[in-house]
């Protein structure tokens, strides 16, 4: 019906206008206790930046009580700058953070509360407003793993509350802060995605450090074979480095004391070990206490000075809070090295040492990329975007790396310069050392021979006077008895003469061969001359010698000088007994080889018959084998002996 129909109308308006109007004034009420920088948990999906969100306030440790908080006036936003790098004024105090929650949803919300990279402990506080109290979170709700990074909040659905947060950060320049909520299940997501965004940066780390680990073998088993200094001290900087690259990488994002203790403070100490490692490496390598007494000072002074900061830093860092002073210290330290350095660099530039300037070019490499390190750290930049494939160049400990490996490449082709000089040292100083065991050798020999040339004389002198005048006397003494027996004389006293007077030419011989005056070609010539004329004087057979007007000087020993001699006599003596001949024709000729060549116009020698004169033939052979000559006898009209001696 009409009517029942406007009354309905009338009646839902009489009721539901005021309904709506009192929901409209509640929620009114409701939203206007929001604040207006409130962050919504039940409006985004895994994780939410809360930097638009906080307010932030920096005071000494302590000086404000937990239930004063709420007391304090936030005023300052969170600067941006911290996100990459907080100051090291702030470090050293606590910082109090300011934020708004609120919960929309009509279930409970579990989120994470992420505040920086490096916190050494985190209270977090809930300001209940309808009771006016503030409260702490439980510390035991968030996992052991993720205590020092991480604290586990509980948002009541229909809820808004103000959560305050005291930090204190770690004393390390690498301590960012951008705080962070996160769904309760996005923890490890979160941290996965943090490691994977650093994944280039840790594939070039361990590229650096496999590097590293294989300059520690080569350099200890180098030191275990050659026992060099310089590879021992090289292995102790190559591991100092090594490790440090290492623990970097591995430890990111781990949220143990281990890491924290390294961060803060190991770190710089390994790294200070590793240069002076590095200082002792350069010393022994390039001799520089000997070769460059002025680089010497300067590496022991620095080493002194290093000592001296790391013992203050070491005293600042365990008994005080102070970061400013221990951040000076550490920036200090790095500049003195850096100076170091730079010295270093300008002093091998203006040296002519070629092995110098190898480890100058990694040292000038090495300074460069560790400068932009630096001024990355102290002033945090990005060269490229941050969702590009190159981000990792926006990373500071990549430069420093590159520096180190080019620093490496240069010090493998500095040992393979000084590896190549030692092995040219070392050839000449062997052949230095087997000239000198030679001429020791040599020097030997000739004392040797210079005794034996001095016995022979002696022995020569003593037969000369001893046997030569008794084998006279005999001779004297037999032709006198000749002489006094006139025609009576007895067959066995011309005998006595005639052994006598053979006596004294084969002593005569012997003399000749053993006096070391006559060790020379040409007083075998002359003898030899000598000898055949007196052979002949008494015979038949008319000797004819030829011989070179000018003889060179060229010793031979006496060995050689006996059985040239012999062999010629033998050759002489055949002649004499079987050739028949009229003439005998001695040719001697000297250049490299010694000639003698015996020509008779007799009536030639027998081969088929050639047993009657076996022996005197065998001999003459023998004779040269024995002297390395060489002898050939044949028949040309006569016969024709040659000897050959090379001299």
């Amino acid at each position: 019906m009409p009517g029942t129909a406007a009354f309905t109308k009338s009646l839902l308006v009489f009721f539901l206008v005021p309904l709506l109007t009192f929901t409209s004034c509640n929620n009114s009420v409701q939203q206007s206790n929001f604040h207006p920088d409130t962050l919504n948990v039940a409006s985004f999906r895994f994780f939410n930046s809360l930097l638009k969100y906080t307010l932030v306030k920096v005071e000494d440790k302590n000086a404000i009580p937990d239930e004063k908080l709420f007391n304090i006036e936030f005023t300052d936003s969170l600067p941006g700058a911290w996100r990459s790098r907080v100051p090291p004024s702030v470090i050293e105090k606590e910082l109090l953070l300011k934020f708004y929650l609120s919960n929309t949803s009509d279930s409970l919300e579990q989120l994470y509360f992420y505040p920086a990279a490096y916190c050494n402990s985190i209270r977090l506080f809930k300001m209940d407003q309808r009771s006016g109290t503030l409260h702490e979170m439980v510390v035991n709700s968030t996992p052991e793993p993720w205590r020092l990074g991480f604290r586990l909040i509980e948002v009541a659905p229909k809820d808004t509350a103000a959560y305050y947060a005291r930090l204190n950060i770690l004393r390390t320049n690498a301590t960012a802060l951008s705080p962070v909520i996160l769904q309760k299940d996005f923890v490890e997501p979160f941290i996965s995605a943090k490691v994977q965004y650093k994944k280039v940066t840790t594939m070039f780390t361990y590229l650096v450090v496999g590097i590293m680990v294989m300059m520690i073998i080569y350099s200890i088993a180098a030191f275990l074979l050659n026992r060099n200094k310089e590879f021992l001290y090289y292995s102790g900087y190559a591991f100092c480095i090594g490790l440090l690259l290492f623990l970097k990488s591995f430890l990111q994002y781990n949220y143990t004391r281990f890491n924290f203790f390294f961060e803060s403070y190991w770190d710089f100490l390994v790294q200070c070990l590793g240069v002076v490692f590095y200082f002792q490496f350069v010393r022994s390598f390039l001799d520089i206490r000997h070769r460059h007494p002025f680089m010497e000072k300067i590496f022991r002074v620095s080493e002194i000075i290093i000592s001296v900061l790391l013992a203050v830093y070491t005293i600042l860092y365990f008994f005080t809070d102070n970061f400013v002073w221990l951040d000076f210290f550490e920036n200090f330290t790095k500049q003195i090295l850096l100076l170091v350095g730079i010295v270093f660099v300008v002093y091998g530039v203006r040296r002519n040492d070629s092995l110098m300037r190898w480890l100058v070019w990694g040292n000038i490499w090495l300074i460069f990329f560790s400068v932009v390190s630096f001024l990355l750290i102290l002033r945090p930049s990005s060269f490229v975007a941050t969702n590009s494939s190159f981000a990792f160049l926006n990373d500071a400990i990549v430069y420093y790396e590159l520096g180190i490996a080019l620093e490496l490449i240069m010090f493998l082709r500095g040992l393979a310069y000084k590896n190549r000089r030692d092995i040219v040292e070392r050839t000449r100083e062997s052949e230095r050392l087997q000239l000198e065991n030679e001429r020791k050798e040599m020097e030997k020999q000739m004392a040797v021979l210079a005794a034996q040339q001095h016995e022979r004389d002696r022995i020569s002198a003593d037969m000369h006077d001893e046997l030569g005048s008794g084998v006279t006397a005999i001779r004297l003494m037999s032709e006198i008895v000749k002489s006094k027996m006139k025609e009576a004389t007895l067959p066995e006293v011309e005998k006595i003469s005639n052994s006598a007077n053979d006596l004294i030419t084969k002593m005569n011989t012997i003399i000749w061969t053993m006096t070391s005056s006559n060790d020379t070609v040409e007083s075998l010539i002359t003898y030899l001359r000598i000898y055949a004329f007196e052979f002949f004087d008494s015979t038949n057979i008319e000797c004819k010698f030829n011989m070179p007007d000018y003889i060179p000087k060229v010793d031979l020993s006496g060995e050689r000088r006996r059985n040239i001699f012999l062999a010629v006599k033998e050759a002489l003596n055949n002649v004499l007994k079987h050739s028949r001949a009229s003439i005998v024709q001695i040719d001697v000729s000297v250049s490299e080889k010694l000639t003698i060549s015996i020509y008779d116009n007799g009536s030639g020698i027998d081969f088929e018959q050639i047993r009657r004169f076996g022996n005197g033939l065998k001999n003459m052979q023998t004779r040269l084998d024995n002297i390395n000559g060489k002898f050939n006898i044949r028949n040309e009209q006569g016969t024709i002996a040659i000897f050959e001696i090379t001299l």
